[in-house]
């Protein structure tokens, strides 16, 4: 299993910056007990990294989501050719999420850094059965309940979503959501990036990575999209699921715990992760929140399902910007203002 994610400069927002560089993470045999990890790093395109070349070193944090974590620093061994590191057997002997930090630190300073999120034992790998759901804490339920209602009454809000496959792929898109009183609610998508850097099912090369290109519009019943470039069409549409809309699609959330703090974009938070059984045609996911303590807002979200592999990072949260239509319809410009 291979995830992959964009690596940002220090001090960079990884909700709304652009990154340095990308980390290829593979992890086997994804369950507890003892695991070899890989890294590579590479650029956009998925070519050999030049601020990777040696004396430059990868180091890499694991660290579990438990409310008392003890973080792992693991040795690594750096391959003759590439930029590419392996860890050996490291013990990660508990069931449940961990955090992976990937870091690649020149002579002078950290050139970039990317994050991602494991679950063990990983429910693409060995199926749901394989996790031993704990019961719901009522302290966690009680946050849970707090950062979902404040959710739901958001009025508007920024995201980037980093999502792959386990098949070291990554698509990045970023969203914005607009859903106040009296006003239309609206919804933006921009496709920052999507590439796969394995080979095909038939031996030949994957694509080259593509980037800014495709876009999305909805407001209230009107939508438009575009691809590649090729302007803005009218498109079919549901209507704009709006934030408190999309909060009930946690309202079934089971197993709920508290994992401890973190420290996101300087703001201490509270964790906690959760079970979300299948509904309908709903799959069924694990979730992690990274939730603000004190408005109850939840800057981060992580979700693992069947072969998905899923970061949102929130900001501008109940920010005063407007969607417009593309150029040319009323408004003259699509982005967010």
């Amino acid at each position: 299993m291979t995830l992959t994610n964009w690596m940002y400069a220090p001090g960079s927002s990884r909700a709304s910056d652009d990154p340095v560089a990308l980390a290829h993470v593979s992890v086997a045999p994804l369950q507890p007990g003892e695991n070899a990890i890989e890294i590579e790093l590479t650029d956009l395109n998925g070519a050999a990294l030049s601020e990777a070349s040696a004396p430059a070193e990868a180091v890499l944090t694991v660290q579990p989501l438990t409310p008392d974590p003890s973080a792992l620093t693991p040795p690594l061994t750096r391959a003759d050719v590439g930029a590419i590191w392996t860890t050996g057997e490291i013990d990660l002997a508990d069931q449940g999420w961990y955090e992976l930090a990937v870091a690649l630190e020149t002579a002078d300073e950290t050139f970039g850094a990317a994050t991602m999120y494991i679950l063990l034992p990983d429910p693409s790998v060995y199926g749901a059965d394989a996790l031993d759901l704990p019961d719901t804490d009522p302290e966690a339920l009680a946050l849970f309940a707090r950062a979902l209602n404040r959710y739901a009454d958001w009025d508007a809000s920024r995201w980037r979503e980093s999502l792959g496959s386990g098949t070291d792929v990554l698509v990045v898109t970023d969203f914005t959501l607009t859903t106040r009183p009296g006003e239309a609610p609206a919804f933006m998508a921009d496709t920052r990036y999507t590439g796969a850097f394995r080979p095909r099912s038939d031996g030949s090369p994957p694509a080259d990575p593509k980037f800014d290109y495709a876009g999305a519009i909805a407001i209230d019943d009107n939508a438009w999209r575009q691809r590649d470039g090729s302007g803005w069409e009218q498109s079919a549409t549901r209507g704009v699921t709006t934030h408190a809309e999309r909060s009930e699609i946690y309202a079934g959330a089971t197993n709920i715990q508290l994992t401890g703090t973190a420290r996101i974009d300087d703001q201490d938070v509270q964790v906690i992760t959760f079970y979300l059984p299948p509904d309908g045609g709903q799959s069924e996911a694990w979730f992690a929140w990274w939730i603000d303590p004190d408005t109850g807002d939840v800057p981060r979200m992580a979700m693992i399902a069947s072969m998905h592999y899923m970061i949102w990072d929130f900001f501008d949260i109940n920010g005063s910007y407007t969607i417009a239509p593309p150029p040319g319809i009323r408004m003259a410009t699509p982005t967010a203002q």
